[in-house]
């Protein structure tokens, strides 16, 4: 169940340009999809903040 998808629409227009150039160099450094780094991200903040 943990990878099951939602189906919720990504508000891509609530991040910055400057939060898009963030993605756009790791995903080039990394060769990792962009939802796969948005993904990650949130996950990593999940382990990291526990609300």
């Amino acid at each position: 169940m943990e990878n099951e998808k939602k189906g919720y629409s990504w508000p891509a227009s609530a991040l910055t340009v400057k939060e898009m150039a963030i993605l756009v160099k790791w995903r080039k450094k990394t060769g990792t999809p962009i939802t796969k780094l948005l993904r990650q991200s949130v996950t990593c903040m999940d382990r990291e903040r526990k609300i």
